[in-house]
């Protein structure tokens, strides 16, 4: 008996030292907590104040990280996340898709690149005065009708994405003037100056939805939206990026009916080389700071998961898509 208990003793012994030496010589050190850059847009302007309520919305979640917002150009940022320099940016998701394959102003693909959230979207709204008898794009095109037309500002991400929308339809801008119209390139709201003025017959304005200069301009002129074909939203959204939107009936006090169209994504892009759960916990922090993001914008004021996670899929991290699955968020 003994015997036994010494040799019991003994065992303890050994075990109580080699355990604690195992366990030290095997343990990983504390990961430190992140430090993120994220970039907005040029200072002042939508977003980069956007850029700094996502990394506020970060802090919140998390306050032991190091988050910083910063102004910047929204294209390079995107290179600037793929060459680890930011660590998420705004971005919006057809840049996100030149990024991917190396078009655009990209030389290099870069599909590290991808989308967590999805904050606001800012459809292309086709109005028209309804003296035109044209009903359809495909109207427009049949009958190749002289129209005078404004497609904002040459070279901007609104009328980049006007023109893709009229070339999905065939329809090129040497095709307008040959048929008789004209083309303008001013900002939406000017183009709504233009259309009271007589100067335009219509406007193909991406932006707010409900917008106010389109609701101003319906108090003295009749007014009338033409649909985008889903075919034709669905080839946009498969090609570039955009996101499929649909203008509620009554939007607008003169609009009876649902109009389908494409819009632009203003969103938030992170790195797949991201320490694993980051870019989830990022995700996260969005979804729990919603009513903090609701506050910082009149465009965010409904913004809901659903709305977080309105990303095509092709674009999505896959940390973020595993959140909001998590949620009960079905993608197509």
């Amino acid at each position: 008996m003994k015997k036994q208990i010494s040799v019991s003793l003994i065992f303890y012994l050994v075990a109580s030292l080699v355990i604690p030496l195992a366990t030290a010589q095997g343990a990983e050190k504390p990961q430190p907590p992140p430090e993120l850059v994220i970039g907005g847009g040029s200072a002042s302007g939508f977003a980069a104040i956007l850029g700094e309520a996502v990394s506020e919305a970060v802090r919140r979640s998390f306050r032991s990280w190091s988050v910083t917002s910063s102004a910047g150009e929204i294209a390079s940022n995107i290179k600037f996340i793929h060459d680890g320099k930011l660590q998420g940016s705004i971005a919006y998701p057809e840049m996100v898709a030149d990024a991917h394959q190396g078009t655009g102003v990209y030389k290099q693909p870069m599909p590290d690149v991808r989308i967590v959230a999805t904050y606001t979207k800012f459809p292309a709204q086709f109005v028209m005065l309804p003296k035109m008898p044209l009903n359809s794009f495909e109207d427009w095109k049949k009958k190749k009708a002289a129209l005078r037309i404004n497609v904002q500002k040459r070279g901007s991400g609104s009328e980049v994405l006007n023109n893709r929308l009229l070339q999905a339809y065939g329809i090129t801008y040497e095709n307008i003037k040959s048929w008789g119209g004209s083309i303008r390139f001013e900002g939406g709201s000017d183009s709504m100056d233009l259309i009271r003025d007589g100067l335009l017959d219509a406007s193909l304005f991406s932006g707010d939805c409900p917008s106010s200069a389109i609701k101003e301009l319906s108090t003295s002129r009749t007014l009338k939206m033409i649909p985008v074909d889903q075919k034709i939203v669905a080839e946009l959204v498969r090609r570039y990026g955009y996101i499929g939107f649909t203008v509620k009936a009554g939007t607008y006090p003169w609009q009876k009916n649902d109009i389908d169209t494409v819009a632009e994504g203003v969103s938030l892009a992170v790195s797949t080389k991201l320490a694993p759960g980051v870019a989830r916990d990022i995700t996260k922090a969005q979804f729990e700071q919603l009513e903090y993001l609701r506050s910082i914008h009149p465009s965010l004021k409904a913004l809901t998961i659903s709305g977080l996670s309105d990303i095509p899929v092709s674009l999505i991290h896959p940390e973020a898509r595993e959140f909001y699955e998590s949620k009960g968020i079905r993608f197509k």
